[in-house]
């Protein structure tokens, strides 16, 4: 079966060897090449993300600068207040604000930020995560974008 490039990439980078994942993924559990059943099926998808025991969000791939960040939140204190993560995450990564917004506007603008469904894929989601390359996130990661 032929997929696309970025869900060969997303499979690769979600592989875990040390346990069996059981994955969805529209682009071959849904056929592409029936409209019909493409949009009977999209139209379901609320159910589908509000039943998946986690959805992973693939970004793409990693930049050092993207690995950096996402580390950087995984390693902040959860007590510290929206308010104030923003400059820890300054201070922890040792960068200036320009650079801190350069990385941030470099994850926004992936591909995934300008598809329709997003919010009903992050929303109906029990458990979102947000991975870019290997690493991964939990909504507990949540930092002021």
């Amino acid at each position: 079966m032929e997929i696309t490039a970025s869900l060969e990439s997303a499979l690769r980078h979600m592989r875990d060897k040390s346990r069996r994942l059981k994955v969805w993924a529209d682009g071959v559990c849904i056929n592409q090449d029936d409209t019909a059943e493409r949009n009977q099926q999209v139209a379901q998808m609320g159910s589908v993300y509000s039943l998946a025991r986690h959805t992973i969000i693939f970004l793409g791939l990693a930049t050092p600068g993207t690995d950096s960040l996402l580390e950087t939140f995984l390693s902040m204190d959860r007590s510290v207040s929206p308010a104030n993560m923003q400059q820890n995450v300054l201070d922890a990564m040792g960068i200036k604000i320009t650079e801190y917004e350069q990385l941030v506007s470099e994850l926004l603008s992936r591909p995934w930020f300008r598809r329709i469904w997003v919010l009903q894929e992050l929303v109906m989601s029990p458990d979102p995560w947000i991975q870019v390359g290997t690493v991964g996130c939990d909504g507990n990661c949540s930092v002021n974008l």
